[in-house]
């Protein structure tokens, strides 16, 4: 008899002490882009969990919006990936440099 037991999912890790899975990362169907959210496909694809175009398919994501995630995270960590940050960042490239 088969029992119902849920597929393994691929983990990635993120960070030396963070691991990312594939059930910690955002539906598809999400109505809102949060900075955590953004955080989490951006890592997902660093960590080899996603690779860019699968990650840019599932979420409706051009290359372009990707990297300005990437860059913004990188550039400033989650502050960065606020909807106005990114826009900000977009338009002024060296506004959030340190």
């Amino acid at each position: 008899m088969r029992t119902n037991v849920p597929k393994l999912s691929t983990i990635a890790e993120v960070s030396n002490d963070m691991a990312l899975a594939s059930w910690d990362l955002p539906s598809s169907q999400s109505a809102r882009w949060t900075s955590r959210r953004k955080a989490k496909v951006v890592e997902a694809v660093h960590g080899g969990l996603l690779v860019l175009e699968r990650a840019c398919e599932k979420y409706a994501l051009t290359r372009e919006e990707f990297r300005s995630w990437e860059r913004a995270l990188k550039q400033s960590g989650l502050p960065g990936l606020k909807a106005g940050s990114v826009q900000r960042l977009k338009r002024y490239p060296s506004y959030h440099r340190h």
